[in-house]
């Protein structure tokens, strides 16, 4: 499924210029339609978005969790 990913970004025009872990998130430079772009996603938000990922995988429900 990565690789499905990578192609439709090359295929939208985006590449992954450099990414960098910091003691805060991810900090990550790339070029769209030939315009560079910074994202910083900060640790808590990235691993709420994996827990939801994962959920819908396994089918669970998240509101079910105790």
């Amino acid at each position: 499924e990565l690789k499905d990913k990578e192609k439709q970004m090359r295929k939208r025009g985006i590449k992954i210029l450099s990414q960098q872990h910091e003691s805060n998130g991810l900090f990550t430079q790339f070029l769209c339609r030939g315009y560079e772009h910074e994202m910083s996603l900060l640790h808590g938000f990235i691993q709420a978005q994996i827990t939801i990922i994962l959920s819908e995988y396994l089918k669970i429900e998240l509101t079910e969790i105790d």
